[in-house]
This record gives C-alpha cells, structure tokens and sequence, in this order.
C-alpha cells in the first residue's frame, strides 16, 4: 500500500444571524464560536499498484453536499438532525472551500463533548439515521461512536465514468457526484469533539462503502503497428442491488459484511468500438493505462468458476491423442512406436477434453468477454480485413484467483476462492493484448529415390 499524506482543505464558515440573536451571540460566543466544518476523502484502496484510478482526496470532488446528526454528548440533546451542509470551491488551482447550513448552530460551553456522524450525498430519503433506542449490540464502535448508525440501500446500472465528461485524465470530474444513477456514497467516521477543541471547524474524515471495478487495456509492442479496435467488453453476474447496515458488532467498514447484495445482476460494459492506443514501445515499456471501465460495484465476493475460455457452447469430450503417423507428420519428426508410447498424454493430445458443466453458457458466476479486430495498418485491398478475436475469462480468476484455499500454506497463503468486492476497494484489472504470431518453419524431406541400374550392350 503506497503512503499518501492526507491534505486537510481549509474551510470557512457562511453564517448569517438574524437581528434578534445579535445580542445573544454577543453575550454568549465570541466570533470563531459557530460550530462549522471541514472535510476531506479516505483514497480508495488499491487491488493492485500503479492503477492511476485514483480520485482526489478534496471532499468537493466527490460531492458538493452532506447530511450532519449531532449531538451534545452530556445529554441526548440533537444539535443537528439530518442537516444538509453544503460545500462550494472559490475555483482555484489551491481551492478554499466554503461549508454552509443553516440556521447556525454554536458551541454550548456547558457541555463536555458533540458527537458527529454525516453521510453523503444530500438526497431525499437516501439515508436512514438509527439513533434513538440503539441497543449496544448494534453500536459500531469506532472512534467513540455511541449514539447511532447509518442504513441505505444502492442500485446500480452499471455506469461507466469513462462515458462521463471531465478534465482530468481520467474522466473524474464529474464522475458518480449526481444523487440519481450510480451514485458514490460516503460515510463519515463518527466524530468526538472535545470541549478543548470546541470553536475549531470539526472535521470529518468521509470513507467509500460502495466497492469499484476498473479495466485497463493496453497492447504489446508485437501490436504497436496494428490497428486494435475493442468491440465488446464486458463483465456480466455482478449482483446490483444491495442493502447496507451499519450496525452489529461484526459489520466493519473495509469489508463487505455492512452490505447484502441481491436482485439481478447488471452488465458492465466499455464504450463499443474503442480504439486500444496504449502501447508498449521499445521506448515506452509502461505507457499509461487506458480505461475502458470504471463503475462502482454492490460490495460481495466474485466466485471462482472454471470456465471455457473459448465462449462456446461444448458436450462433454474426450481428449483426442494423435496417431503414431499423425503426430511424426505434424511436429516433422521420425518416432518409432517405441519413442512415441513414452510420450505422455498431454503430448499427445490433439484436441483436449472438455468439461461441458464449465461452459460459459451455464455460468453463474462473473465473468468479463471481450471482442477485439486486429487489422494491420500497411496492408492495402483487399487487405487490411480486420480479424476478429473472442476471450472469455471468469472474473475471479482473471485477477489471479485459482479457487484454493492457500491460508493454511506455509509460508502463509491466502483464500484465493474468490474475489472480494470490499467497501472502499477499487480492484482493477490491467489487460494487455498480446497475441501469439503465426509462425512458420519449413523443412525439406529427402529425395525419395528409385534406383535401378541396366547395361547396355
């Protein structure tokens, strides 16, 4: 895991008084004593380095509101219940951002401690807030939390944030901000506020609980002079529907034990016809990697499934070996029955055996298929025919699963059974497009030769 240092936004407070509370404020709060806010984004984790699909850690890039329940920690007195705080930038290349409510709340100087919890985005009825009657079992004890806890519930379609306009290089701008679609939701860690930091903006630390899928594309060198044009890609059995608790002793953020998924699957796909222009080069060995998807994901466990690689729709077969003659005529070789019978079977197999349960039509489990052409730029007509090439991978196993159990191995293993789709993980898979050339060699046989000899008298 890379270390980041965490770079707190400065914020200000907007706070507008009525006549009427002039004197009251006067009296009782110096100037610096409105309770206000400041923010910032825990990274999403990486399941693997150098993805480059980061956001920015500024709160405003993910969204521009917020929901606040607060409380005095003396007492069950609720300071702020659901109040929606709104955040804007000055637009500069260092932006101040500026958090606003209203009516504005003040420090009560009699009390010890506030409690903080927000949630995020601001939209109606997308947060539930439990704070009344919570029994101790149900409390997520982090950072001194007692009070309360958070439920919601996501559908997703899918959304591809590559197909969103943005500035940056990869397309985050604007990315999952709006409260309808797919919509990025976010968490607060519980805030203690003590009375010695009363009148300080309280800061919120806001954490990812949905989960994310991207897939990056790039071409080897043997491609560089290679038109590549990905026609389909997709990742298909993602459950899309799922209900997050946040209570309950064994519900922890960085899993996926706080959501349920269920309902029907929904499929990612990367926009059609894309042109694969990441390339490796002999003087660009790691060129940056273009994104086909990026869509957020119901956290859940991906199985790993065996599955036919070639897409089609198989019996069950036997493996075909080669004959004695077969196999001397297609490897050029002169085996006798000797040699050939201390071959093993898979140096014999010409067609292997196929498991008709691990086609990829009876799958259940998620998979990615991708469709590509291949059509090289300096062949003229009839040529350049694009060639058309399928792949289909089960998802798990794409990212290096193998469906073992490995946590019992020494040195110590890991459960490679499937693939964890965690709260504030992003797991990203890098393809790289690098086919096997078609080959040749050639061998010339002996003159077969009938000789005869005659005598001429």
């Amino acid at each position: 895991m890379k270390k980041t240092l965490f770079i707190l936004a400065t914020a200000a407070i907007v706070a507008s008084c009525a006549d009427q509370n002039t004197l009251k404020k006067d009296i009782l709060n110096s100037d610096d004593e409105a309770i206000s806010f400041e923010t910032f984004t825990s990274k999403q984790t990486r399941a693997t380095e150098n993805s480059g699909a980061n956001y920015d850690w500024a709160f405003f890039d993910h969204h521009e509101t917020f929901e606040v329940w607060g409380y005095k920690n003396t007492s069950t007195t609720r300071v702020f219940n659901g109040d929606v705080i709104t955040v804007t930038s000055d637009g500069n290349s260092t932006p101040t951002y500026t958090y606003s409510y209203s009516p504005t709340r003040y420090w009560d100087k009699a009390a010890t401690a506030y409690e903080y919890y927000a949630a995020a985005p601001s939209a109606d009825q997308m947060w539930t807030f439990v704070g009344t009657n919570v029994a101790a079992a149900d409390i997520v004890n982090t950072n001194g939390q007692n009070k309360g806890y958070f439920t919601t519930s996501s559908t997703l379609t899918g959304t591809n944030i590559t197909a969103t306009s943005g500035t940056n290089a990869y397309g985050y701008e604007n990315s999952f901000k709006s409260a309808a679609g797919d919509v990025d939701k976010l968490i607060a860690a519980p805030k203690v506020v003590y009375k010695a930091y009363f009148s300080q903006p309280v800061q919120l630390n806001f954490i990812h609980i949905l989960s994310r899928l991207n897939v990056t594309i790039k071409k080897a060198q043997i491609l560089e002079n290679q038109t590549v044009i990905v026609t389909k890609l997709e990742v298909h059995n993602l459950k899309a529907t799922g209900a997050f608790n946040e209570s309950g002793a064994a519900s922890q953020s960085g899993n996926n034990t706080r959501w349920t998924a269920s309902g029907d699957a929904v499929t990612y796909s990367a926009p059609v016809n894309t042109e694969v222009t990441a390339t490796i080069t002999s003087t660009v060995s790691n060129p940056a990697p273009q994104y086909l998807i990026q869509s957020l994901v119901i956290p859940q466990d991906a199985a790993y499934e065996a599955i036919a690689l070639d897409g089609a729709v198989h019996t069950a077969t036997s493996a075909v070996l080669f004959t004695l003659d077969e196999y001397n005529a297609y490897f050029g070789t002169d085996l006798n029955e000797t040699d050939f019978a201390a071959l093993t079977a898979a140096q014999k197999t010409k067609i292997p055996a196929v498991d008709a349960a691990n086609a990829i039509a009876s799958t259940s489990k998620p998979y990615l298929v991708i469709t590509y052409t291949i059509q090289d730029k300096s062949r003229e007509a009839p040529y350049p025919s694009a060639e058309e090439f399928t792949a289909y991978f089960n998802l798990a196993a794409a990212f290096g699963m193998d469906g073992v159990d490995h946590t019992s191995e020494t040195p110590a293993g890991a459960d490679k059974t499937k693939l964890a789709f965690n709260e504030g993980w992003q797991n990203t898979l890098h393809i790289t497009l690098n086919p096997d050339a078609i080959d040749f060699c050639a061998t010339v046989a002996e003159w077969s030769t009938v000789e005869e000899g005659i005598t001429i008298k």
